[in-house]
């Protein structure tokens, strides 16, 4: 019954000593690349070290790669698109606003890959 528990305590010692993983960089992916955009893994990263002064050098499972993909859960489209306006609280009809006429900071993509 104890031996079950060692992994979890053995990691809450880690987060309290402050042991965590080191993080080392991100990368945004180029909107045009983003459509056609595989995944990368510990191996693609590992695949590509050149000269380290690692020991034994670098190995898959020395690493951990997170691909992140942000959106509105539309793709690319936009939400607000999608969104039926009114212009007091008894109409019935509805209508649509132009992007142009809400505000010049929303993106022009909306999605966003990042792999980490």
């Amino acid at each position: 019954k104890e031996s079950k528990l060692q992994k979890g305590r053995d990691l809450v010692r880690r987060i309290r000593r402050r042991e965590l993983y080191q993080y080392v960089n991100d990368f945004a992916v180029p909107e045009q690349d983003i459509i056609g955009f595989k995944p990368v893994t510990e191996v693609d990263i590992t695949s590509c070290q050149g000269d380290n002064n690692i020991p034994g050098g670098l190995r898959p499972d020395d690493i951990m790669v997170q691909n992140v993909k942000i959106d509105y859960s539309m793709k690319n489209k936009n939400p607000v698109d999608s969104v039926k306006f009114f212009q007091d609280y008894g109409d019935t009809h509805s209508f649509h606003i132009d992007k142009s006429k809400v505000s010049l900071l929303l993106p022009n993509s909306f999605i966003e890959r990042k792999v980490r």
